[in-house]
Formats: C-alpha cells, sequence, structure tokens
C-alpha cells in the first residue's frame, strides 16, 4: 500500500462525517453562544406622525357629533349628558342674551316674514319692481330711527331715493296696526344693526317706538319722502 493510502483523517476528526462513511450518525453542531439583547434607538417612522394626528382628529370629531356616545346606544343627544335639555337648540336658548341679542333673534325671525318677500332675506330689494334696498340705505343708518319707525307704522308713498337711485317705491303696506312696539323693534334693530348688510347703526328699543307711535297717533296717511326727510336723523 502506498503512503498515499496510509494517510488517516485529518487530525481532530471521529470519522464519522467522512465522505463513505456509512451508518454513522453525524457529528452535532454546537450553537453559537447566545448574545446579549441591546436596546437601540431608531427613529418613528414617518408615516406614524400623520397616522396619530388623524387618528385623534377622526375621534374628536366623532365624540363632537355623537355627543360623546361612543356605543351609539344613547344618539347624537345623549340623556345622561345633555339632561334635561332634548336638542343643542333648547341649550343655546337657554344660554344668557342681552336685550339687543334677544331684539336681533327676534327681529330676524320678524323681518323674514314681513318684509323678506318684497325686501329680499339679504336686503337687496327688488329694483325692477320699485323696491328699494334696505342694505347699506341711508334711511336705516341714520343715528336716530325716528324715520325707519315712522315708515313701519305708517308705510311711505311715492318716489324715494336710496343709495343714489330713484325708487317708485309700491305703496307698502303699513304694520302699526298688525305690529306690537317689540316687533317694530326688533326689525329695525336687525335691519339696522345687519353687519353683512354694511349696517352697523344702534339698536331700536321698543320704549322708542311707542314713544314715535303715541307723537304721530293722528297721522293715519303714508308719509312722503319729503316728509321723512323733516324729521331730525338724531331723532
Amino acid at each position: 500500500m502506498s503512503k498515499k493510502n496510509k494517510k488517516g483523517p485529518p487530525a481532530g476528526s471521529t470519522g464519522r462525517n467522512l465522505p463513505g462513511a456509512k451508518g454513522m450518525a453525524p457529528v452535532a453542531v454546537l450553537p453559537a453562544p447566545e448574545t446579549e439583547p441591546v436596546a437601540e434607538r431608531r427613529p418613528i417612522p414617518v408615516l406614524l406622525i400623520p397616522l396619530l394626528v388623524l387618528l385623534v382628529y377622526v375621534g374628536d370629531m366623532y365624540l363632537m357629533d355623537h355627543g360623546a356616545d361612543v356605543m351609539g346606544k344613547a344618539g347624537p343627544f345623549p340623556r345622561q349628558v345633555f339632561d334635561p335639555f332634548r336638542s343643542y337648540q333648547e341649550v343655546m336658548d337657554r344660554n344668557p342674551e342681552s336685550e339687543g341679542d334677544k331684539l336681533l333673534k327676534m327681529g330676524r325671525a320678524r323681518f323674514e316674514l314681513y318684509c323678506g318677500p318684497c325686501h329680499q332675506s339679504s336686503g337687496a330689494g327688488n329694483p325692477g319692481t320699485g323696491i328699494p334696498p334696505l342694505a347699506g340705505s341711508e334711511w336705516v343708518k341714520t343715528s336716530g330711527a325716528g324715520r325707519a319707525i315712522r315708515i313701519v307704522l305708517n308705510s311711505v308713498k311715492g318716489p324715494i331715493q336710496v343709495l343714489g337711485t330713484t325708487f317708485d317705491n309700491p305703496a307698502m303696506p303699513p304694520w302699526g296696526p298688525q305690529l306690537t312696539d317689540e316687533d317694530i323693534a326688533a326689525i329695525l334693530s336687525y335691519v339696522r344693526a345687519n353687519n353683512n348688510w354694511g349696517n352697523k347703526a344702534a339698536i331700536v328699543k321698543p320704549g322708542t317706538v311707542k314713544q314715535i307711535r303715541d307723537a304721530n297717533a293722528s297721522h293715519s296717511e303714508q308719509w312722503t319722502a319729503d316728509e321723512l326727510l323733516k324729521v331730525p336723523e338724531t331723532e
């Protein structure tokens, strides 16, 4: 036998995992020793931030829309939260209001009922039918409301100039017999103090309407523009 064939297995080998070794179990490989866990600082994923903001926003909107009725059992206005009120409008109606706030709220409703059909909800009037605008009108923006009160009480007839335009002004109905002093004060307060129309005059008190009504009780005819212009703007 040659020297080459006489060589044995490599040093440290048992010979059990040598090629050609049959019927022998492979040598078990020892696992590497486990390393200790190390806490690492990693940046927060960018998408996580907007997702968190979105979740907070959606949750807040849900609570606002459902009145904290998370489980959906009590409806959008849960009794256990808002009792004895049955709607948000009832809560708003119970909020403390000044005399001016009450007049403006009442005035809007009265205006839409009695004046809106002709003067429009926007206060723009109807030039095609000769009805002048109230928005920005010099007749309602005077420091005193005496002229406007007379118009509502007894109406006005004939041509009238408003904002540089002459209107034929179809005879409006005299509202004095139908409306109370408080009604007229509320309507004129809404018209005179309507910022959306460019009007920033002071509100009108019911006592002022009564005073002018009583002082002109004998005047049953409609006013003309010339007659009204003789009334001081401060009245």
